[in-house]
C-alpha cells in the first residue's frame, strides 16, 4: 500500500511538475511581451503597443488557466500558501527537474517583474505627455483621472 501512495505523489508531482513548466514558459513569453511593450512605448509607436497588447491576451488567458490548475494541485499536494523556494525545499531530492522548474520560474517572476515595472514607468511618461499637450490645448481637466475614481 505504501508503495501505491508513493506512486501517487509521484504522479502528482509529474502533474505538478507539468503545469509549472508550463507556466514558466508562458511568464517568459509575457516578460519578452512586457520587454517589446517598454521598446515600442519609448519609441511612442502606438501601433506597436496596440498590436503587442492585443497579441498578449491568449497569453495572459492560457496563463490564467494554468494559475488555476497550478493552486488546484498545490492545495492536493499540501503547499498551499508556500513560495516556490519553499516548495522545492519540501519535494523529495529525486525531483531534481521540478526543483529546477521551480527554481527557473522563480527566477523568470523576477525578471517579469522587473520588466513589467519599467513598462509602467515608460508608459506613465507617454500618458503624462499625453496629457500635457490635451491639457495646454484646453481639452482635459488638470487632473483627468479623478473624476472616474469617484
Amino acid at each position: 500500500m505504501a508503495e501505491k501512495k508513493e506512486y501517487e505523489e509521484n504522479k502528482d508531482y509529474k502533474e505538478y511538475g507539468s503545469v509549472m513548466a508550463q507556466i514558466l514558459s508562458c511568464v517568459r513569453s509575457l516578460r519578452l511581451m512586457e520587454d517589446a511593450l517598454t521598446r515600442a512605448a519609448s519609441s511612442s509607436n502606438t501601433d506597436e503597443i496596440d498590436r503587442i497588447v492585443r497579441e498578449a491576451q491568449p497569453g495572459i488567458l492560457t496563463f490564467r488557466g494554468l494559475d488555476r490548475k497550478r493552486i488546484q494541485l498545490e492545495k492536493e499536494l499540501g503547499f498551499s500558501g508556500k513560495r516556490l523556494s519553499e516548495i522545492a525545499s519540501l519535494l523529495p531530492a529525486d525531483e531534481t527537474g521540478l526543483k529546477d522548474v521551480l527554481s527557473g520560474l522563480e527566477t523568470e517572476l523576477l525578471r517579469y517583474k522587473s520588466s513589467r515595472e519599467e513598462a509602467d514607468r515608460i508608459m506613465k511618461v507617454r500618458l503624462d505627455d499625453v496629457n500635457r499637450v490635451l491639457e495646454s490645448q484646453g481639452v482635459l481637466p488638470k487632473d483627468p483621472f479623478h473624476e472616474t475614481l469617484a
